[in-house]
């Protein structure tokens, strides 16, 4: 099987798959806990437990002289207290935000007892909805860095951890960068789940510079395996479907997998979609992806920044080429070459480790993605970690059996074993597969 080198792996794989790059899964809202008599903790807290949004003034405009209310959540079992171990969480999906996700794994009963967790809701989403309201020009990632900075210092936080999910990983990125620079507690580690390395090129073929790799693919796969993408692609959802999934396998042949790693995605995603077709068939609802607690209008649901950090940030579009998002949209048919480009390699992470959590079944930020990440991550800390977890996708605790490690991955940090030998031995044990890059 012939390697490819993973750098030159393309990143030229949009199509109609541009959205849900940028999404990050949510899970349902629990259930109420039943009535305890001892004293509470986090893993008997509800959604409606909550502690009210703070606030800290920042600028509106950095540079001007204006400020504004930037709210936040802190949750804690009593009084927040800067000095306990904290997990600063940045949502995933540009327009996405951290209260929004307050009944999913990342704010419920997933993390060891006492873990506070500081969310954060970027400028032009949930709490923060008003900021992109008439002027989304002032919405971009570098400023929502820089408002977290803000709310570090009025919490004054000395044992945390950053954990940027999907979208939160460009954020995250920049915001330990910049903290490095500051005169601020610096984080224990920053966490990168399903991480986005670098912008992407629209073109207006999804398949534009691939189709060699294609043609080599099916040429040299075996057979095997081609037989089962040939079963998918009889129950697929789409054409557009089929080929984002095809992308991940072909990423994963020319990254010398294990054949039986490679079958085991496709009979998975073949599982799933059989399932979503007997669920239709005898009317049974699926569970919604995303579900907002904060009341938003169906014009300003995270809309602008959506469009403006995608068009902006996160796409070039070289071609001019339309790009439909849904039926009512088209979106950065002016954006070409905009300086604001996101790509990892100007934000060096020198002062704390990275640690990366990737699926290997993930189709919104295929692995190849994180790995151009930690590739041009220069002078990082010999105790940074990068876990290619197979069986998992975008977001790899996300409603699995493998869940149930999270607490042991979070302890590990907590406890500064960045050997993370009991989060590996949970693994182990539910027998699935990790390799470290």
């Amino acid at each position: 099987m012939k390697k490819t080198n993973i750098l030159s792996l393309s990143f030229i794989t949009l199509g109609s798959v541009l959205v849900s790059i940028f999404l990050t899964f949510g899970s349902h809202f629990s259930s109420a806990e039943e009535a305890v008599s001892t004293a509470p903790t986090l893993d008997s807290r509800t959604v409606r437990d909550i502690s009210k949004p703070k606030s800290v003034k920042i600028p509106n405009n950095y540079g001007d002289g204006s400020l504004k209310d930037f709210k936040y959540i802190t949750l804690s079992v009593q009084k927040f207290d800067p000095s306990q171990f904290t997990i600063v969480y940045l949502p995933g999906r540009p327009g996405g935000s951290s209260s929004g996700d307050l009944a999913s794994d990342h704010a419920s009963k997933l993390y060891p007892k006492n873990t506070q967790r500081l969310l954060i809701d970027p400028r032009g989403t949930g709490m923060n909805l008003s900021w992109g309201a008439k002027h989304p020009e002032l919405l971009s990632s570098k400023d929502t860095a820089n408002d977290v900075v803000e709310v570090l210092r009025k919490e004054q936080l000395t044992n945390y951890i950053l954990w940027g999910s999907s979208y939160g990983t460009v954020v995250g990125t920049m915001l330990a960068a910049k903290i490095q620079e500051l005169e601020i507690p610096h984080p224990k580690a920053v966490v990168l789940e399903g991480t986005l390395g670098k912008y992407l090129e629209y073109t207006e073929y999804f398949f534009e510079g691939f189709d060699l790799r294609i043609k080599n693919f099916y040429e040299n796969a075996p057979r095997d395996i081609l037989s089962l993408i040939s079963d998918y692609k009889k129950i697929a959802k789409s054409e557009e479907d089929f080929k984002e999934a095809l992308q991940s396998w072909v990423f994963a042949y020319e990254y010398n997998q294990d054949k039986k790693d490679i079958l085991s995605s496709i009979n998975a995603t073949i599982n799933m979609r059989l399932g979503e077709i007997q669920a239709k068939t005898y009317g049974i609802p699926l569970p919604s992806q995303h579900t907002h607690q904060i009341k938003e209008s169906p014009e300003e649901k995270g809309s602008k920044y959506n469009t403006w950090i995608i068009c902006k940030e996160l796409v070039n579009n070289s071609k001019n080429v339309k790009i439909k998002i849904d039926k009512k949209a088209e979106l950065c048919t002016a954006m070409t070459n905009s300086p604001d480009l996101y790509d990892s390699k100007n934000y060096q992470i020198t002062d704390f480790p990275i640690i990366y959590l990737q699926g290997f079944q993930d189709l919104q930020t295929p692995y190849p993605s994180a790995v151009y990440h930690l590739s041009n991550q220069q002078n990082k800390q010999s105790n940074s970690k990068f876990f290619l977890i197979f069986g998992q996708a975008h977001a790899v605790f996300f409603r699995s059996k493998f869940l149930k490690c999270k607490k042991n991955f979070v302890e590990s940090i907590k406890n500064s074993d960045f050997e993370f030998g009991s989060f590996l031995n949970c693994a182990k044990q539910l027998k699935t597969k990790i390799k470290q890059l």
